[in-house]
């Protein structure tokens, strides 16, 4: 079973690197901590398809900004979160 705190702490992680950007790069910060949000919220697990797209999406945002350590946490905690679900 997956640990809900990494989902947590990726969420917080997200949220301070959008408080540091503007325009279009905030805004899909805005809606990957969204989803997360949503899957915390619910007490539901995210599958490997979900996670890998916001990895993407992240990985992504990166490598265009200037200070990306706070998206570099995020994208760390979905991976350790990824390492206990089940599936592929």
């Amino acid at each position: 079973m997956p640990d809900p705190e990494l989902l947590q702490e990726a969420r917080d992680s997200i949220e301070t690197a959008r408080e540091r950007m503007d325009g279009d790069i905030a805004d899909r910060l805005a809606s990957i901590g969204d989803r997360l949000e949503s899957a915390i919220e619910a007490d539901r697990t995210l599958d490997h398809g979900t996670l890998a797209r916001l990895q993407n999406s992240l990985s992504e945002i990166a490598e265009t900004v200037e200070d990306a350590e706070p998206i570099d946490v995020a994208r760390e905690r979905l991976s350790r979160y990824r390492e206990d679900v089940e599936g592929v």
